[in-house]
């Protein structure tokens, strides 16, 4: 039974980035012309060009991709590497594309290469920003462009269709808003009875939790207050910790003296569980703050804590070992 919500939630930080703070966007270079799209100023099919668009995370150690949100701007890729600043966003239909961007790899969709994934994802985001379907906007090309690769055009034809259907499913998703950021949300899980244990020789009532959560914990701090002033904390293995202490991935106890009780004793107090998490994925803007600049979108992991704090009051008769009455409020 969870016992317990959150209360208060706190970003941190960002994995290597940190809100206004500025990176540089690099170009890796021309991706190859698979698509294209009908253009009225030409009157004609034009190939779709591109540009493979990361930064380099020194704390990580590896380039991270970057995709364009402003296709109607120049970026990049015609004005060379130029600062951006990070910004948060809130659109799920951007960290959707991000999501599946970053979490499978190019085979999954039977793609060639790394560079043919980048260019679906892109061509997605692009979409996206105009509310137009893949499908509806480009085609696969049908002719070797003089100068660009590939030059063969079976190879535009099998690659290029991959690409496109490729942009087209994550369309769909964006559309749809499969992927949802979320904060972090914890809980706690009551694991067993009171009961008395022996632990380094001292006599204790104790009572286990476990703390649930939607991402995976950095660590997480229980303070007990007022319960009793001889109250110790003990993970599952009965380790003690400290008032505050880290307990990083076993669950925890409860542990009150035998002796601080009475024939019936009521004890009241507080327990409050701060847990942090490093891995909660989200979408932030690498903004340009220019109006002929294009704006970007990077996926990354940001670090958040959140904290519960519910009052307790137990009432223990001490011959028949019960719990009377154990309210969170």
């Amino acid at each position: 039974m969870i016992l317990v919500m959150i209360i208060q939630v706190t970003p941190i930080s960002f994995a290597g980035l940190k809100l206004n703070s500025k990176i540089n966007l690099k170009s890796k270079g021309m991706l190859d012309c698979l698509l294209q799209f009908y253009s009225d100023e030409w009157s004609d099919w034009s190939y779709k060009v591109g540009y493979f668009i990361y930064y380099q995370d020194e704390e990580l150690g590896k380039n991270i991709p970057a995709l364009c949100v402003e296709p109607s701007r120049e970026g990049v890729g015609e004005l060379g590497s130029y600062d951006t600043t990070i910004d948060v966003c809130n659109d799920n239909g951007i960290y959707t594309i991000l999501y599946l961007y970053n979490n499978k790899k190019y085979t999954d969709w039977e793609l060639q290469n790394a560079e043919d994934y980048y260019l679906a994802a892109q061509t997605a985001m692009h979409c996206y920003a105009d509310k137009v379907k893949p499908k509806d906007r480009y085609r696969v090309g049908d002719r070797v462009l003089e100068g660009y690769t590939p030059n063969s055009l079976d190879e535009i034809k099998q690659r290029g269709k991959v690409v496109l259907n490729t942009a087209q499913s994550l369309y769909d998703s964006a559309i749809k808003n499969e992927y949802k950021q979320q904060d972090l949300k914890i809980g706690i899980e009551e694991r067993s009875n009171w009961k008395e244990e022996k632990i380094s020789g001292v006599k204790y009532y104790c009572k286990e939790y476990k703390i649930q959560s939607n991402y995976d914990l950095e660590f997480y701090k229980v303070d007990a207050l007022g319960v009793s002033k001889n109250i110790s904390i003990f993970t599952s293995g009965n380790k003690k910790i400290n008032n505050n202490g880290k307990i990083e991935y076993e669950n925890f106890k409860i542990a009150i003296p035998k002796d601080e009780f009475n024939y019936k004793t009521t004890i009241k107090g507080n327990i409050k569980v701060t847990a942090v998490s490093d891995k909660i994925p989200v979408a932030v803007y690498a903004n340009s703050k220019s109006s002929n600049k294009q704006n970007y979108a990077v996926y990354t992991y940001e670090e958040q804590q959140a904290s519960i704090s519910k009052n307790m009051e137990l009432a223990i008769d001490i011959d028949k070992l019960i719990i009377n009455k154990l309210d969170f409020f």
